[in-house]
């Protein structure tokens, strides 16, 4: 149905077309229609009518939350399921999803899909293109790398044993050693070190005059990833073990963003929930440390690792207050601390 078939010759051409056709007649006669063409409306639009706008709009944006929400699922279940020992049901490798535009550059910056960074893109994970990120997308690419860490572990532990088993053959090639030796975990370790030093300048505080909560979370879970990658293989007991150094240095960076949140006012329900699972992560290996602290009777590092465990346990108390999760996961690590240490 064209326009002029819909509306009746009174209402068409409309007055900004009409003005432009003028306008076209005067300067380029030669490129001018014969008669003004009415452009502006959607004739589609319009014949639906004010109830029938209103119904897709509806539509639209409840498919929008549908997505959003299982976005958000996928996320958490990312994140949250970090601790679990199985591995992803589903590889990073197998999405095929573009990353978002930037979110404050506002909708009339245009950027072409071919341009967009997906799983597959050269070095993704590390680059982060002007009109391509935000908080949201270094989120996104903090999750891929939980992601990579739960798969590689859980590679490891079926490698381990198969291996013990007398089974696998050549499936295990790095268990009789150690797997911090293997290029995947190198490659692994060295992306998260990159990605912590490499986050925008623009992105490099999470709290300011205010807290947000998403970019919170991007610069919480590069050190989950960097604790859940180092923590199977560390020693705390040697003094120059890397991988115990990765660990403490991983959690001394989650105990500054803890410092930070707690020098504002910031109601910590606005964040999110996983953060309560980054800083338990945090407390675990604290008391790792400081069981083995105790053992070489070092009161100096005992004292201060007795003062940092304070600070995360006095976030999880004071969301478990409020919140399930928080009071669990408190309980959780006193009981850790009474199994490693005692009362």
């Amino acid at each position: 149905m064209t326009s002029s078939e819909f509306l009746s010759d009174g209402a068409l051409p409309c007055g900004p077309c009409q003005r432009s056709h003028a306008y076209a007649v005067k300067n380029t006669p030669a490129l001018a229609t014969p008669e003004p063409e009415c452009t502006y409306d959607d004739p589609d639009v319009i014949a639906e009518g004010p109830k029938g706008k209103i119904a897709r709009l509806e539509s639209e944006i409840a498919e929008l939350k549908a997505y959003i929400q299982a976005t958000n699922a996928a996320l958490t279940k990312c994140t949250c399921g970090a601790a679990q020992s199985l591995k992803l049901p589903s590889s990073q490798s197998d999405t095929n999803a573009t990353s978002p535009s930037d979110q404050d550059s506002g909708s009339a910056v245009y950027v072409p899909s071919q341009s967009r960074q997906c799983i597959f893109s050269e070095n993704m994970i590390l680059t982060h293109q002007p009109l391509m990120t935000d908080a949201w997308t270094l989120y996104i690419k903090a999750t891929i790398l939980i992601s990579k860490v739960r798969s590689f572990n859980g590679r490891y532990r079926i490698k381990k044993v198969f291996s013990g088993q007398g089974l696998g053959g050549e499936a295990a090639p790095f268990v009789g050693g150690s797997p911090t030796e293997s290029q995947d975990f190198m490659i692994l370790d060295q992306t998260i070190s990159s990605f912590i030093n490499g986050i925008p300048r623009a992105f490099k505080e999470p709290v300011g005059t205010t807290v947000d909560p998403v970019l919170y979370m991007a610069h919480l879970l590069p050190y989950v990833a960097m604790i859940q990658l180092h923590d199977p293989h560390a020693k705390p007991e040697l003094p120059n073990d890397p991988s115990a150094t990765q660990v403490l240095f991983a959690t001394r960076g989650i105990l500054d963003l803890i410092y930070k949140v707690c020098a504002t006012t910031f109601d910590l329900l606005f964040l999110d929930h996983s953060c309560s699972f980054c800083w338990f992560v945090a407390g675990a290996s604290i008391i790792r440390f400081l069981k083995v602290r105790i053992q070489q009777k070092d009161e100096e590092e005992v004292a201060r690792l007795t003062q940092e465990l304070g600070a995360v346990k006095f976030m999880l108390s004071n969301l478990g207050d409020r919140t399930v999760i928080g009071i669990r996961q408190i309980k959780l690590l006193d009981e850790i601390y009474a199994l490693e240490i005692g009362s």
